[in-house]
């Protein structure tokens, strides 16, 4: 799996793991080890999936299938 992947799949983790929105993007962005532009990137992505709002986890299940499909590779 390439980095990025990687990145991907603790971001999911991280949200999954604090879903009620109490955790900043900033401190998401050092618990997974990358840049604040990446997880704001990447949370707007799961915005527009209607998965997320900010850090809070909007639909669980759908979040849960979407790593799902991040960790598989597809």
């Amino acid at each position: 799996m390439k980095r990025r992947g990687w990145i991907r799949e603790r971001i999911l983790r991280i949200l999954l793991n604090e879903p009620d929105g109490t955790l900043t993007m900033y401190k998401v962005a050092k618990e997974a080890g990358c840049s604040f532009s990446w997880v704001h990137e990447f949370l707007g992505k799961l915005e527009v999936m209607m998965l997320v709002e900010g850090t809070r986890v909007r639909n669980y299940e759908g979040l849960v299938r979407y790593w799902q499909k991040v960790s598989e590779g597809v």
